[in-house]
């Protein structure tokens, strides 16, 4: 036997010298070391063994440098036969060489904590005061409508004046001087009128439906029509005392009147017809044969068409804002073709005193005087 022959478990140092002593070819003489399981080496694993220094044991070795047979030495990492796979590679400077599989993360780490049934509940957010009046319609005035101010209190003078039936949008809900007991106040705006309301004679209503206008009546005449005011409110001619809050448009015979506002015919009169004496206008004497349509309306309150040469509607008829009721004329107590409509408290009869009516396609306070031309958005839908 060979002086460099070994057998049988061997001290990791003396194996270390005996392969320093005996150089290469050191198993050449075929000894084998396949009885070393569970040896811990240093070479190279899976090779023959009749060349470079390698010791052929593979069964629960733990080794390092090359497992595949290469001879090289580093932290590279192969298939070598049987032997388990290595370590992922791992390059000096901290950064992954190769393949490396993706790390190992705990499936339940990501996930948000269960709720607490014990808990309380996050408290909701405040409720939004204009959400139940985001808009106002101005009530029981007797007819004088209500004073826009320059802040919630009575000191500062009218900007403007709100006809009672009328709508405004809501802007915010404040508390300001009490005015007969009720101290809240309503910013709001109608067109180009901003200012403080009482809250006495404002009644909170909901937001406008799909095609409804911020205001009650529209023009009563057609989308995009445009005709001049002949005579005003409360003018000296005939607006005065019952009369004073009505409104004259110079327009042709026949041109469509239409219902400034929802509403059901209450009244209706069209006796005086072509040959009549009074059919195409008179004096005082034909006072009483003008024909005629009155609407009542879901606030109490009502309008009158007047001197019409046609009425399209009977008494009982349910009326949508901007419906053809009738055409313009000159029956009755007139100079000439227009259209005569005022609104009027309910009385039971088709001609009783008239009150405020501001119209919301009209600029500014919606009550157009005489000489103004005026445009009309009834029917137009928007």
């Amino acid at each position: 036997m060979s002086s460099c022959t070994h057998s049988g478990f061997q001290p990791l140092f003396l194996l270390a010298a005996l392969a320093s002593a005996c150089g290469e070819g050191a198993l050449e003489s075929g000894s084998s070391a396949d009885d070393a399981d569970g040896a811990f080496l240093f070479g190279e694993t899976g090779g023959d063994g009749t060349g470079g220094s390698g010791l052929d044991l593979e069964q629960d070795a733990l080794t390092f440098g090359d497992p595949g047979g290469t001879g090289a030495t580093g932290h590279d990492t192969g298939d070598g036969g049987d032997t388990p796979p290595g370590p992922p590679e791992t390059d000096f400077d901290g950064g992954a060489g190769g393949s490396t599989p993706p790390p190992v993360t705990d499936p339940d780490a990501a996930l948000p904590p269960p709720p607490d049934p014990d808990a309380a509940a996050p408290p909701p957010p405040p409720p939004d005061p204009l959400a139940d009046c985001p808009r106002i319609r101005v009530v029981n005035t007797g007819g004088i409508g209500l004073n826009v101010r320059p802040d919630p209190s009575t000191n500062g003078a009218p900007l403007g004046n709100l006809p009672d039936g009328s709508v405004a949008n809501v802007l915010a809900i404040v508390q300001g001087q009490d005015v007969d007991g009720n101290a809240t106040w309503y910013e709001v705006e109608r067109g180009g009128l901003r200012g403080f309301v009482a809250g006495t004679w404002a009644q909170c209503i909901g937001p406008a439906m799909p095609g409804e206008r911020d205001d009650v009546f529209l023009l009563p005449f057609g989308c995009g029509e445009s005709f001049v005011v002949t005579q005003g409110n409360n003018s000296p001619f005939s607006h005065n005392g019952r009369g004073a809050w009505a409104y004259d448009f110079s327009m042709g015979l026949g041109t469509p009147m239409r219902s400034v506002k929802p509403g059901t015919v209450v009244h209706a009169y069209a006796g005086t017809q072509p040959g009549h004496p009074c059919y195409d206008g008179g004096g005082p004497e034909c006072i009483n044969d003008a024909n005629y349509v009155v609407v009542a309306h879901p606030d109490g309150s009502q309008t009158l068409y007047a001197h019409l040469n046609a009425v399209h509607v009977g008494v009982g008829a349910e009326i949508s804002q901007g419906q053809h009721i009738g055409d313009s004329g000159s029956t009755g107590w007139s100079t000439g073709p227009h259209a005569h409509v005022e609104r009027q408290e309910a009385c039971g009869r088709a001609f009783c005193n008239s009150i405020p009516m501001g119209f919301a396609d009209v600029p500014g306070d919606g009550m157009p005087v005489e000489g103004q031309t005026v445009t009309s958005e009834n029917g137009c839908g928007g």
